[in-house]
């Protein structure tokens, strides 16, 4: 699924690595849901009660080896636990999604070929957009100082509008001299 999310800062890739799903982690316990237990053990014939069993089973189900630990099944991973995005793009499918205030015209080549002034661009200072036009129709995401923040999957309309506070809020705090990224990201 291909969804935008506007990045703050001036490197948007470094900032986009840390929740790419290709970045291997140190090696940590990744535990199983009481449904994915459930699911298990049926799939296994096997109580889901007898975890001690069950975790025999883990590479088979996981594709890695776990354990018990503290009345829970978990198995060992290395795959980033922060992961929105499988592979990102800067514009893709937003291609051209800040609309400046200020146009810039063409250049003398470009004139050439018929091609008029820009007005649409994939990077942009803050205060070079139309802020309003972003702020009525907020992206899925916003990552900012590190943070990222996304709109619920859903349908609910309250949901939606709790997203466009939440947006409108955080936007609304990043300075005019910050850089912004339109970026493409699958998931």
């Amino acid at each position: 699924m291909h969804s935008l999310c506007i990045v703050v800062g001036d490197d948007p890739e470094d900032a986009l690595t840390p929740f790419a799903d290709y970045v291997k982690v140190d090696r940590y316990r990744a535990y199983l849901e009481p449904a994915d237990v459930a699911s298990m053990a049926e799939h296994y014939g096997i109580p889901a009660e007898d975890l001690s069993a069950l975790s025999e089973r883990l590479p088979d189900w996981s594709g890695a080896d776990g354990g018990v630990e503290v009345g829970r099944l978990f198995f060992w991973s290395t795959e980033n636990p922060r992961s929105k995005f499988d592979w990102f793009e800067v514009g893709g499918r937003f291609s051209g999604y800040f609309r400046l205030l200020q146009p810039i015209p063409a250049a003398w080549w470009r004139r050439l070929l018929g091609r008029g002034p820009i007005d649409r661009v994939n990077r942009a200072r803050k205060r070079e957009v139309d802020v309003s036009v972003i702020v009525a129709d907020p992206p899925a995401s916003l990552l900012y100082d590190g943070t990222w923040h996304e709109c619920p999957l859903t349908d609910d309309r309250s949901k939606l509008a709790e997203w466009q506070g939440t947006f409108e809020r955080l936007f609304v705090s990043v300075p005019s001299d910050a850089q912004l990224t339109a970026v493409d990201v699958h998931s």
